[in-house]
């Protein structure tokens, strides 16, 4: 047992820091050592360290020679694909700031995330150049469109002064080296937060935060030169770049196999020779609702790192499949990793979020700030032990990163307690959010989705717990407008429509109205304490379930 007083963090030694280099030269200098490995694999394409280096430096030299200004922001609208990683290393090299944006965003969610970036430039593809047109008016900072996908699209509807380039003609000109003096703390790129007060914030990751999270993932994977890396984890979430950065700093592979599918999964990680797989705790549940083959060892996996997962599930999935899973982990887009499990022998209890990393403090505080005592339930506070440890504030929101950061403590909204041998467990959220099929929804945006129906007058969305979702299930209480009626087929294609397909509502309950106290603020608290009647609508038990759409918001609705 570790000997630590109730208000004390829990710690472990600090690593050494050595110096940052930026991560524009650690591929130039990778790419001269090893020109032949392969980098990455994504929709069918395989880049070498060479050819992405190569790539990478067009794209700074193109933006450079278009008048393009260090700290100015490319926002991405594209499936992950080779450019997608090429381009961000290039603009990392002119001194830009890197936006990836869910690709499923359309509407007023993708012009929010646009117009709140500020973006200079937008890459898209073929399905990102139809959601991006309908907003194109509101995006009055936006100066270029470059497009990954021949032909050209009509481009007569362009506000003035917008140049729209292939992605082949950007990159038809060989860039000669130059310097931005880029440093550790300039940012290399944002995330957007899922928006559980609010609309979404953007998280401003740093050079060294982004490098940070190829190190600290290196470390609890006990990664090697030349890992063969898989994922089907888009480039939007954390998860995108941690797997980007854990490849180029051990001269390793990322092969990116995005849509995930359960059902081909295994047999595509022994197809490219992978060594290590990554992804969220959804993945292993469907893999394993997928029959058994008796090809579901026949692979050179060496570990997996999937979660939130009970130890009961990893147990189950690493029997079936024959390699370790570490699912002892607790994150977040603004410190990634907090804790974590360790591959190399390191500690490691299953059911928990396992240790803290070492360059980071965390403690178990109580509404007022006061550490909780061992064992204790109270809110995941963090601060960095080192600079580029945790992300670097909130995109034009100082007094959201100065709410975050009170008492000189990144506040994670999350609840957690730990255990006398310093094992940190999550226990639940404080923020208003919902994980959905590896996604954290923002309930606050899926309402004002919804409630934009023309027969709905009010509406609350919570999460629910139900025993075939690894995640929670999305609910949503909806009041009708007077005299109306509403109908399940109705709403299923609204949702269909107006919401991503991961946030789309399971269940719906029709309420006359919703409880609320006397500021008039909804008591979610009681809406979650409502059981599931059969007078809630279960649209997937009614074939009503909105499926992953085809990007360009054609719903589809099974039937």
């Amino acid at each position: 047992m570790n000997d630590r007083s109730d208000a004390e963090p829990v710690r472990s030694a600090v690593p050494s820091i050595p110096p940052v280099e930026p991560l524009a030269a650690t591929l130039d200098r990778h790419a001269a050592e090893v020109p032949e490995r392969l980098f990455v694999e994504a929709m069918g394409r395989r880049l070498t360290y060479r050819e992405l280096n190569e790539m990478a430096w067009r794209v700074a030299g193109a933006l450079a020679g278009r008048g393009f200004e260090p700290g100015a922001r490319v926002a991405y609208l594209c499936e992950y694909r080779v450019e997608l990683v090429g381009a961000i290393f290039g603009v990392a090299r002119a001194g830009g700031v890197n936006v990836a944006l869910n690709i499923y965003l359309r509407g007023e969610f993708l012009t929010h995330q646009l117009v709140d970036s500020g973006s200079d430039t937008v890459i898209v593809d073929r399905a990102g150049w139809d959601n991006l047109v309908p907003v194109l008016p509101a995006l009055t900072e936006l100066r270029r469109i470059v497009l990954l996908d021949d032909p050209h699209p009509d481009a007569t509807s362009l506000p003035a002064g917008v140049e729209l380039v292939s992605f082949t003609e950007f990159t038809v000109t060989e860039a000669a080296p130059f310097e931005v003096g880029r440093g550790p703390e300039d940012p290399f790129g944002f995330v957007y937060t899922s928006g559980t007060t609010g609309m979404p914030k953007a998280c401003v990751f740093s050079e060294a935060y982004v490098r940070r999270t190829g190190e600290v993932h290196s470390q609890a994977w006990g990664l090697r030169e030349a890992d063969v890396i898989f994922t089907a984890t888009p480039m939007y979430h954390i998860s995108g770049y941690l797997g980007v950065m854990t490849a180029l700093l051990n001269r390793g592979s990322i092969v990116n196999d995005s849509p995930f599918s359960a059902s081909t999964y295994i047999a595509r990680a022994a197809e490219v020779g992978a060594t290590v797989a990554y992804g969220v705790g959804f993945h292993t549940l469907a893999m394993l609702r997928q029959p058994e083959r008796p090809t579901d060892r026949a692979h050179t996996l060496r570990f997996g790192w999937f979660g939130p997962l009970s130890p009961e599930l990893r147990v189950q999935f690493e029997q079936r499949f024959g390699f370790d899973v570490l699912s002892e982990m607790y994150a977040q887009t603004e410190c990634c990793l907090v804790a974590y499990g360790r591959m190399d022998g390191g500690p490691r209890r299953p059911g928990t979020c396992g240790v803290p990393a070492p360059d980071v403090e965390v403690q178990i505080v109580d509404d007022h700030d006061n550490p909780v005592p061992t064992g204790e339930t109270g809110e995941i506070v963090v601060r960095p032990r080192r600079p580029g440890a945790v992300f670097s504030g909130y995109w034009r929101r100082g007094d959201a990163t100065t709410t975050a950061w009170r008492n000189l403590w990144h506040h994670t909204g999350d609840l957690g307690r730990f255990d006398g041998d310093g094992f940190l467990s999550f226990v639940d959220r404080k923020a208003d959010s919902i994980r959905r099929r590896g996604e954290m929804v923002s309930a606050f945006e899926v309402e004002a989705a919804i409630v934009g129906h023309p027969k709905v007058a009010e509406v609350a969305v919570h999460g629910v717990a139900v025993s075939d979702e690894v995640d929670q299930a999305v609910k949503v209480c909806v009041v009708p407008v007077a005299g109306e009626t509403l109908e399940p087929a109705d709403l299923a294609g609204w949702f269909a429509r107006a919401i991503p397909y991961y946030a789309s509502p399971r269940f719906v309950e029709v309420l006359e109205a919703l409880p609320k106290n006397a500021s008039g603020r909804v008591m979610k608290n009681q809406l979650r304490e409502r059981p599931l009647t059969a007078l809630v609508w279960d649209l997937d038990a009614m074939g009503l379930q909105v499926a992953r759409t085809d990007r360009r918001g054609v719903g589809t609705v099974a039937r």
